[in-house]
């Protein structure tokens, strides 16, 4: 059995990346079978209803389930804590939430250098109105400045992710960004 230690805490047999994408691609399955069963039975195409599906079950499964979601059970892999305490809320709030928002950063900074820099209000954001005839020009322009901050963006979000992979494929203990933002690791649980 493989041990490291971290600043006095365990980790145990520490679950690499093929295990962890394939219970990623199980849960993400799962998530659009049941986002398309709801909204084949109720009538909506929303895809709010997909995200806020998304969230309570990254957020809630683990919680609920000793740190499996569906995909992780069926591969044999496990959510721990570094600490040896069982998964939170908390825990699983900043492994998901806060995770994905630092690992997205580089394209949210574009956007918000996008958005002072162009004078597109806020309102545009918050609400999906319909969009004045300046404010349409200025985002179908091919102004340099829009696709610097997209183009810049958009290769940060997707170094940034790269980074986060090559942490879980390359590292002994096999943790990325998000790992380490939320104090977990992910165990091998059955060969």
């Amino acid at each position: 059995m493989e041990e490291i230690k971290e600043n006095d805490a365990k980790i145990e047999e520490p679950g690499g990346i093929v295990r962890r994408g394939f219970g990623n691609i199980i849960d993400v399955l799962l998530i659009i079978a049941l986002t398309t069963l709801l909204g084949t039975l109720f009538g909506s195409k929303d895809s709010l209803a997909f995200d806020l599906l998304e969230f309570l079950y990254y957020i809630l499964t683990p919680v609920l389930w000793v740190g499996y979601t569906v995909g992780k059970k069926l591969v044999g892999v496990q959510i721990n804590r570094v600490d040896g305490n069982k998964v939170s809320i908390w825990t699983m709030l900043k492994r998901h939430l806060i995770a994905t928002i630092a690992l997205a950063s580089p394209i949210l900074i574009g956007a918000l250098l996008l958005i002072i820099t162009t004078d597109i209000p806020f309102s545009i954001l918050i609400e999906s109105g319909t969009l004045t005839e300046e404010e349409r020009n200025v985002l179908t322009t091919n102004d340099s400045t829009i696709i610097t901050y997209a183009t810049i963006g958009g290769i940060g979000t997707i170094v940034l992710n790269l980074v986060n992979i090559f942490m879980v494929g390359l590292r002994k203990d096999h943790r990325g960004i998000h790992d380490f933002i939320a104090g977990t690791y992910v165990k091998i649980t059955k060969a």
